[in-house]
C-alpha cells in the first residue's frame, strides 16, 4: 500500500507535530476554533493531524504512514506515567496532562519572609513533539525532574511498543498485541491482556504481565531489582525457562517445570591479587516440552509464573 501523499515541499516522509500547551490565561486562545488545527493544505483531510487544548493538557491525533501494517510507538519519559491502551482504529490518539505542583510547598523561611502574603503564579506550559516515519512514531515531551507530564495513548490493537519511564511513573499497557519493550526505573510495569512478546524490566517496582496470546518461538524476559515479577501465560505455553529469585526471593508456578540437568556454572572475578569465585544460582527447566527461552529475575521479590484460567 502506498503512503498517503502530502503537499509539503519537502520530500521527507517525516510528519512532525509541534504542540504547545499554555494553560491559565493562554488556554482560551489555544482552545479557539482552528487555533490548534493542522492545515488541510499540509495533508489529506482524512489523514489530518488534529489537536485540541484542554484546561491543563492537550489531546491530538497522529496517523501512521501505512495503517495496513502494524506500526511502532516509542515514548520516552523523564518524569510522568505512560498509559497505552488498544482500540479499534488506525490512528494514534494522545492525551497529555501536566501535573501541577503542590502550591503549599515551602522553600524555606527566607522565601516565606520575602513573599509577604503573595501567591505563586503557575503557568503550566509544556512542549511536545511527535515524529512519524516509515510507521515508526516517537513522542517526546519536555517532562523533567521539575515538570511531570503524563501520557495517555490509544493505539491500534496491533502495535509494537517501546516505552520508557525514569522517575516517579507507572507504565501501563492494556490490550495491545505486538513486540513490546517496557522499561522503568522508579515505578511499576503492568501489561494486561496483551499479545505477542514482552521484555519488561524495572529497578524499583513490580512487573505484572497477563498474556491474552503469545507469538510462538520468540524469547522474552521479565525482571525487577526491588519488586515482584508476576506473569500469567496461556495454558499452551511452551518454553525453556531461566529463573533467578535472588538471595531472598521465592518462586511459585502453576506449570509443571521439568528441571534441566547441567553442570554447575561458575566464573572467576579477579580483584587485585585475589580471586572471587561466583557460583550461578539460576535454575533452568522446560514447560510443555520446551520452546523459546523466557527468563525471570528478581533480587528482592517473589516470582509468580501463573497459568491463565487457574
Amino acid at each position: 500500500m502506498s503512503q498517503p501523499q502530502t503537499h509539503s515541499s519537502s520530500p521527507s516522509p517525516v510528519r512532525r507535530a509541534m504542540l504547545w500547551l499554555a494553560a491559565s490565561a493562554l488556554a482560551g486562545v489555544l482552545a479557539a476554533p482552528g487555533a490548534a488545527q493542522t492545515s488541510t493544505a499540509e495533508r489529506p483531510a482524512q489523514r489530518a493531524t488534529t489537536a485540541q487544548a484542554t484546561a491543563n493538557g492537550r489531546t491530538f491525533t497522529v496517523p501512521f504512514s501505512d495503517p495496513s501494517r502494524p506500526g511502532t510507538l516509542e515514548i520516552h519519559q523523564t518524569q510522568g506515567s505512560i498509559y497505552v491502551e488498544a482500540y479499534d482504529g488506525r490512528d494514534v490518539h494522545f492525551e497529555l496532562r501536566l501535573q501541577e505542583e503542590n502550591d503549599d510547598d515551602d522553600d524555606g523561611d527566607n522565601d516565606d519572609d520575602r513573599r509577604g502574603g503573595l501567591r505563586r503564579f503557575n503557568q503550566p506550559s509544556f512542549q511536545t513533539e511527535v515524529t512519524e516515519e516509515d510507521n515508526v512514531m516517537e513522542l517526546n515531551s519536555d517532562s523533567s525532574w521539575s515538570r511531570t507530564v503524563s501520557v495517555h495513548a490509544r493505539v491500534p490493537r496491533r502495535t509494537h511498543l517501546q516505552l520508557e519511564c525514569v522517575h516517579s511513573c507507572d507504565l501501563i499497557v492494556k490490550g495491545v498485541t505486538g513486540d513490546h519493550e517496557l522499561t522503568n526505573t522508579h515505578g511499576s510495569i503492568e501489561a494486561l491482556e496483551v499479545g505477542g512478546t514482552v521484555v519488561a524490566s524495572t529497578t524499583h517496582g513490580e512487573v505484572k504481565v497477563v498474556f491474552a496470546s503469545l507469538e510462538p518461538g520468540r524469547p522474552m524476559a521479565f525482571s525487577s531489582f526491588h519488586g515482584d515479577v508476576d506473569v500469567t501465560f496461556p495454558p499452551t505455553l511452551k518454553a525453556e525457562v531461566r529463573i533467578d529469585p535472588g538471595n531472598h526471593g521465592e518462586v511459585y508456578t502453576a506449570f509443571d517445570i521439568v528441571p534441566i540437568e547441567r553442570p554447575t556454572q561458575m566464573r572467576e572475578e579477579r580483584k587485585g591479587k585475589g580471586v572471587r569465585v561466583v557460583v550461578e544460582r539460576e535454575a533452568r527447566g522446560t514447560i510443555n516440552g520446551g520452546g523459546p527461552e523466557i527468563s525471570f529475575k528478581t533480587w528482592h521479590g517473589t516470582i509468580y509464573i501463573r497459568k491463565k484460567g487457574i
